[in-house]
């Protein structure tokens, strides 16, 4: 379920009349404005809301940003919303898009990054052993047979695995096959036609 799904149905929830906050009458009734929920706010206040992005609290100085640049909106005394200011976030937008996920960027997240950097590592040492291995194989003439011939076409095909695991590594890491200007990455080629 996307931020704006949660949200849409967290206002659903409060505007149905089974559900009733203490001393409603003194409230805006909940509101949804296509990206948050404003709910629970006294007429005549203004709310203010952490803007509706996946922010990377981990990154130095990224949570001064989500605490800082946030969306508010105002409960009038009459019982109506104004409207939602969005400034705060299109700040996080132009300004600090390394703090949160979007655009081809992930949080950092350190067990990801081992595995990713481990299987790259490991795959260049295999194709670096497999040459090697080749190159003793057809170097002696004197040891040639079947058996060795079906080595040398065992190590050319881990050299094969093992070269392209590590080209799609780096080719997948540095987003090689997504086109990055939009918030929600999208694949640069369209394989599934429908």
């Amino acid at each position: 379920m996307s931020t704006t799904e949660r949200e849409q149905a967290t206002c659903n929830f409060f505007r149905n009349d089974r559900y009733v906050f203490e001393n409603s009458e003194a409230l805006c009734d909940a509101h949804f404005d296509k990206s948050l929920c404003w709910y629970n706010v006294t007429r005549g206040d203004t709310r203010y809301r952490t803007c509706p992005f996946k922010f990377c609290l981990s990154k130095v100085g990224c949570a001064d940003v989500a605490a800082t640049l946030r969306v508010q909106r105002t409960c009038f005394e009459n019982g109506t919303w104004g409207e939602p200011l969005y400034n705060g976030c299109i700040q996080v937008l132009t300004e600090h898009k390394e703090c949160i996920a979007g655009f081809c960027q992930r949080c950092p997240d350190p067990l990801r990054d081992f595995v990713m950097n481990m299987s790259l590592f490991l795959s260049v040492l295999s194709v670096l052993l497999m040459v090697v291995a080749l190159i003793l194989f057809c170097s002696f003439n004197s040891i040639q047979c079947r058996r060795l011939s079906i080595h040398k076409n065992l190590a050319a095909a881990f050299v094969f695995r093992f070269a392209l695991l590590a080209i799609w590594n780096v080719a997948n890491t540095s987003n090689q096959f997504y086109d990055c200007t939009h918030f929600h990455s999208v694949p640069r080629i369209d394989l599934v036609r429908t």
